[in-house]
């Protein structure tokens, strides 16, 4: 089903694309003896939709630049019978494009990443030579909503055998807006080498799991295509990089940095009359560049959590929610707060 109870009215679970009835929660939880609590942000989507994270972080170095343009089709071509609240929206659209696209031509160059704003499991991915190839992307009848065109970073930090990974995190969103990041992660792998020539082969190129699994090296070099934070500590300290100080250091800033930047927008949202609030797990996608500058990709909404991370990551996280002291600290688990500072 969309959603269930737990303890009665206590938590309140929601089904990844299921629409809370907020106006009923904060009903039911005014009349309720004990708090309550459910697994959503309101305004969540502020950093969880693509389009929407671009203009929250537009000009943040941490964040690849990125533009959020519309397929010609959707606005140019009237459809039969258009009415005027149609054809003002249609028009709008169009303005709205033309400015994404001008500001594109204006501030970008050099190689891009293409995905539809709403997509998922690495669906609709292309990487593309030039702005022109990226618009006639964009307009190439593959896309039937906003597609993001991202600035794509050529020059990552690649793992011994020149192979390149992203790195996922978990953030919790606890109530009160607080915000706690999960030491233990994974780096998702590529299963061949890098080659920042060939456009076309996405199994160098793109490092979630659903194109990986269709590559005949998949699960050659680590089960999975999976290389846990643990693993990856060695790895990195056999360049002489620390993954305390220079990795996860600059995880917990940009995580804070957004967080900041969308508290507006999200904890503001957070409206349970009787003051049980809203949690939400949440994923955050990274990238190293070859001079260890980490930057944030995307944040996904309702991660899948790997599976051998899943029991640790989902206790402390109930930990946090249900603390059996009163006060919470800034660590708890293998969970750190960084926001509130």
């Amino acid at each position: 089903g969309g959603s269930s109870w737990v303890n009665r009215v206590d938590v309140y679970l929601a089904a990844p694309r299921f629409v809370v009835p907020w106006a009923l929660l904060g009903e039911r939880a005014e009349g309720a003896l004990q708090s309550t609590m459910v697994n959503k942000y309101r305004g969540h989507a502020v950093i969880t939709r693509k389009s929407n994270l671009c203009g929250l972080l537009r000009g943040y170095p941490r964040h690849p630049a990125s533009f959020v343009l519309y397929p010609s089709a959707m606005y140019q071509t009237a459809p039969e019978g258009e009415g005027r609240i149609q054809a003002d929206k249609r028009r709008a659209l169009a303005a709205k494009d033309l400015v994404e696209r001008t500001r594109l031509r204006a501030e970008a160059s050099g190689h891009f990443i293409v995905k539809d704003a709403q997509g998922a499991k690495g669906a609709n991915i292309t990487l593309c030579a030039s702005v022109q190839e990226a618009e006639n992307e964009v307009d190439s009848g593959r896309h039937s909503t906003a597609v993001v065109v991202q600035t794509y970073i050529r020059e990552p930090w690649l793992l011994p055998g020149g192979r390149k990974f992203d790195m996922r995190v978990w953030v919790l969103l606890a109530p009160g807006y607080r915000v706690f990041v999960h030491r233990k992660g994974v780096c998702r792998t590529s299963s061949s080498p890098y080659d920042a020539s060939n456009l076309r082969d996405t199994n160098c190129h793109i490092t979630n799991h659903c194109i990986q699994e269709q590559a005949p090296n998949f699960g050659k070099f680590e089960e999975g295509n999976e290389l846990f934070f643990d693993a990856f500590e060695p790895v990195l300290a056999g360049a002489g990089i620390s993954f305390e100080t220079v990795v996860l250091s600059q995880i917990h800033s940009i995580v804070a940095h957004v967080a900041e930047a969308a508290a507006e927008t999200i904890g503001v949202a957070e409206s349970l009359k009787a003051g049980g609030g809203c949690f939400q797990l949440t994923g955050w996608d990274f990238l190293m560049d070859a001079e260890t500058n980490v930057h944030l990709l995307e944040v996904n909404g309702s991660p899948a959590i790997a599976e051998k991370l899943r029991e640790e990551i989902v206790q402390d996280m109930i930990h946090i929610l249900f603390p059996v002291d009163q006060e919470v600290g800034d660590t708890i688990g293998g969970y750190t707060k960084v926001l509130p500072r």
